[in-house]
């Protein structure tokens, strides 16, 4: 599913909220690795994050397909500084009210109001 949308931010920036493309995994990866060390609040240890950009590449484009499935980037002055992703059941009726939302943003873009744009870009989808 393709999204798109834009916020200004509190600090005057504009931030993109956006499906991931192809071209964006390299970067996903590079976040996520920084993200690893940045809190101990993660499910996982620095280094645990076992993905490559061509595994990231595949997951893009299989989540790009997905109905049930909403997968995007923040984007501050073209650098991917946040992911959020949403997802529901869609295989039995009386689950699809149930879902997993998931959200990261680098340590330096914290307090600038991104994680609560990424949440009502999720909401306004589900």
């Amino acid at each position: 599913m393709e999204y798109y949308k834009e916020y200004l931010l509190k600090n005057g920036k504009t931030l993109i909220v956006r499906s991931p493309e192809e071209n964006d995994a390299e970067g996903m990866i590079n976040l996520v690795n920084l993200i690893d060390t940045e809190s101990k609040y993660l499910t996982r240890e620095p280094g645990e994050f076992a993905y490559s950009a061509e595994d990231e590449k595949i997951l893009i484009n299989k989540r790009d397909t997905a109905e049930n499935i909403l997968w995007t980037v923040a984007v501050i002055d073209n650098e991917i500084v946040g992911v959020a992703e949403t997802s529901y059941n869609n295989r039995k009726s009386r689950f699809r009210h149930k879902g997993h939302f998931g959200i990261f943003i680098c340590k330096k873009c914290w307090g600038m109001g991104i994680a609560g744009k990424l949440m009502l870009s999720h909401i306004e989808w589900s």
